[in-house]
């Protein structure tokens, strides 16, 4: 049987020792490819342009390779 001394273990103290370790290697590992830390909040209502299906990413070019960047019909 389940009891309350198991669950807030479970779910209190483990739980919170592993979601602080999910985040801390999410942002240590996309800190390695070039995103800081606090660069990710606020990326999600970010809008971008729809890429052609044939576009290669090139960070060289504008649009970074995305041939529909800047036209308003693709924007997302």
């Amino acid at each position: 049987m389940v009891g309350k001394k198991l669950l807030s273990h479970a779910y209190l103290e483990i739980g919170m020792i592993e979601i602080f370790g999910g985040c801390f290697i999410y942002y240590y590992i996309m800190n390695d490819y070039g995103f800081s830390p606090v660069s990710l909040f606020g990326l999600d209502p970010e809008l971008g342009y729809y890429p052609h299906p044939s576009d290669v990413y090139d960070p060289n070019l504008p649009g970074n390779g995305n041939s529909n960047w800047g036209n308003p019909v693709f924007k997302a």
